[in-house]
């Protein structure tokens, strides 16, 4: 008796993507949260706070990337490789949220 397909959703790796995209929404999340500036002009705070606003759609737009790649692709080392690139990225914008 043969036994049935996986899910695409079993197994460790999947897992690992889970823990690695709340990361990366809770840091562009905290991102959100950082204020543009407490003094000067109203021009100056609105073009930060602008600024920001592209960072976290720049950023989100790279973790979705590799997220739909790695829901995409079957291979293990593809996979592993996505979230590799998922770990580098909380990696790189983890110090420009705190």
């Amino acid at each position: 008796m043969a036994t049935p397909p996986r899910r695409w959703f079993d197994g460790p790796l999947f897992g690992c993507l889970a823990a690695l995209l709340a990361l990366d929404g809770w840091i562009v999340a905290r991102l959100g949260h950082i204020s543009g500036g407490s003094g000067g002009d109203a021009a100056g705070n609105a073009m930060s706070r602008g600024f920001t606003a592209l960072i976290q759609m720049g950023i989100l737009a790279v973790v979705g990337t590799i997220a739909i790649v790695f829901l995409v692709v079957r291979s293990a080392t593809i996979r592993t490789g996505a979230l590799v690139a998922l770990a580098i990225v909380a990696l790189l914008v983890m110090p420009l949220a705190f």
